[in-house]
């Protein structure tokens, strides 16, 4: 569904939850979105990646997404 999404012209947002152990299906649709048609986002206070989870999100942990699951 990602890559028919992104092919249509839209852009796919991945959050923090794509470092969750459980998020595999986000990480297989993160894999086949073109690099031009991905969004991050913070999702400020939710979702915060794995390794800061247990305190609020901040924009300033979007790093610690950034290339992290790209083959």
């Amino acid at each position: 569904m990602a890559k028919v999404c992104a092919e249509a012209g839209y852009y796919l947002s991945f959050a923090g939850n794509v470092t969750f152990k459980n998020a595999q299906p986000l990480r297989d649709a993160l894999a086949v979105t073109p690099l031009d048609r991905i969004l991050v986002e913070t999702d400020a206070p939710f979702l915060t990646p794995a390794p800061y989870r247990g305190r609020p999100n901040a924009p300033y942990l979007i790093r610690s997404l950034c290339g992290r699951w790209r083959p």
